[in-house]
């Protein structure tokens, strides 16, 4: 998990922190772990069953939808790392949420780039399930050389 220290204002409160620190951890989790698909699975349940995740202008709805796209997105990228810089709310309560944070990447051939990226989050309490994400929006910037 990558989250800066101070990211979070004060009015987050510890069950969406804690839901947002498992989206980043399994987000980042190829890097760290051998089992690359059951990362992606734990990735897309932190969705609702209808949960849409965008990446630029690619959407996918639903878990499988999820984890096929970041399977094949994420296919040549045996490392990644998304520090979560800053943490906003917006909207009257903290279920609405805008992230500003930089991915570091490394191809197969060690190459490494960087870039900064941003994303809207759309969170909602499903009751017995606890809080899941509604909607993801990513926005990402030109790959840069690290």
């Amino acid at each position: 998990m990558t989250i800066l220290s101070g990211a979070f204002p004060d009015s987050v409160s510890k069950e969406v922190r804690a839901l947002l620190e498992e989206h980043i951890h399994y987000s980042n989790a190829a890097s760290s772990s051998n089992n690359h698909t059951a990362d992606e699975q734990k990735f897309a349940q932190t969705f609702t069953e209808d949960g849409i995740y965008e990446v630029a202008e690619t959407q996918s709805v639903g878990p499988d939808a999820i984890i096929a796209f970041r399977e094949k997105f994420f296919k040549d990228v045996p490392h990644r790392d998304h520090p979560v810089v800053k943490v906003f709310t917006y909207g009257p309560d903290d279920k609405n949420l805008m992230i500003y944070g930089n991915v570091g990447v490394e191809l197969p051939e060690g190459t490494k780039h960087s870039k900064e990226w941003a994303g809207r989050y759309e969170i909602v309490d499903t009751g017995s399930g606890g809080l899941k994400f509604k909607y993801v929006q990513v926005f990402v910037t030109a790959l840069q050389d690290a």
